[in-house]
């Protein structure tokens, strides 16, 4: 086999002797050759949609092109140093890949969810701004905990409403004593609460412009609430086993 290899490599050397002055002579660019970068040929369609999502900041052709030789150039010159085999780089491919179709994802499913923002629920916020709660409320691990949780059993804790995270405020809303919510995912828990006793904070007051904000809050908050619901609906249709092998 080796000598056989040995006759072929002879072959192809007298071939290139014979033929030499053939190969030195540049190769005809393709008709829709916009750009030739040592073997690597960009047509005028691909360059084209690289234009289209290219990043704002180059303003014209020549910018463009520019900026697509010194890409290409970098490429080629990385593989050649082999970088495109090592496995950190195949990882790092592999992770931005991932990242992509998720950020993709998010952004459709963003997208797609109509807000709609009721006077009502406007208004219970605002109101609910100068208020201190009594709550009686139970973190667990498990859906099922806290299905099965006896919340009354919990020692309940004051707390200001504005230092609750947003997505409790939302759910509390309109504040009602013995009003229980739950059980919804916070974290990485679900959580059941109780309000026991609603009291107000004396002197605080909401201008107009805070009612403004607090409208695009209330929106953010609802389409993020929509969305984790969403990804649990996901995880609860889904077959999923933790550690199969023990």
């Amino acid at each position: 086999m080796r000598y056989l290899f040995y006759i072929i490599g002879i072959i192809a050397a007298v071939t290139i002797v014979v033929f030499g002055y053939t190969l030195k002579k540049p190769k005809a660019p393709p008709e829709d050759a916009a750009i030739i970068i040592n073997n690597r040929v960009i047509t005028k369609k691909e360059l084209e949609k690289i234009q289209q999502y290219s990043l704002p900041y180059i303003e014209n052709q020549q910018e463009l092109i520019n900026s697509v030789i010194t890409r290409e150039l970098l490429i080629q010159e990385a593989k050649k140093a082999g970088i495109d085999r090592e496995e950190a780089f195949r990882r790092s491919i592999q992770n931005f890949y991932e990242q992509s179709l998720i950020k993709n994802l998010l952004d459709r499913k963003f997208s797609s969810i109509n807000i709609e923002i009721t006077e009502d629920e406007i208004k219970a916020m605002i109101e609910a701004q100068n208020k201190r709660l009594l709550l009686r409320i139970g973190r667990y691990p498990t859906l099922r905990e806290a299905e099965q949780a006896d919340i009354d059993s919990i020692t309940p804790k004051t707390v200001s409403f504005r230092k609750l995270a947003e997505p409790v405020q939302y759910r509390l809303i309109p504040l009602k004593e013995g009003k229980r919510i739950g059980p919804f995912r916070l974290d990485s828990d679900f959580v059941v609460i109780k309000i026991e006793r609603i009291e107000e904070i004396p002197g605080l007051r909401i201008s107009e412009k805070k009612a403004e904000e607090i409208r695009d809050r209330l929106r953010d908050i609802k389409r993020n609430i929509m969305i984790e619901e969403w990804i649990d609906r996901l995880r609860s249709e889904a077959r999923v086993i933790v550690n199969p092998g023990r």
